[in-house]
């Protein structure tokens, strides 16, 4: 809080308050605008399957580069790639 403000209390509002702000029509028209939106949600299981075979692989990848580099400095890059990949 800044110290030359003062400190407003918050209003405190019941349910029935709520409610009576509630438009059941308008309510129901988003809820029903949201159902569309995700019944009409396709996402591709080929490209997500793909990703996890390609996750899966990387690691395996990454110690092979390690395990053929010519110096501990490379190793030491591979090690820090995979650890950023993959946290």
């Amino acid at each position: 809080m800044i110290e030359d403000e003062e400190q407003q209390e918050l209003e405190t509002v019941t349910d029935r308050e709520v409610l009576e702000q509630l438009n059941k029509e308008e309510e129901m028209y988003a809820i029903t605008v949201l159902e569309e939106k995700k019944a009409a949600m396709k996402p591709n299981m080929a490209a997500i399957a793909e990703y996890k075979k390609k996750a899966r692989a990387f690691p395996a990848a990454v110690f092979v580069l390690c395990v053929d580099a010519t110096s501990s400095e490379q190793c030491v890059w591979s090690n820090r790639a995979r650890r950023r990949i993959f946290s």
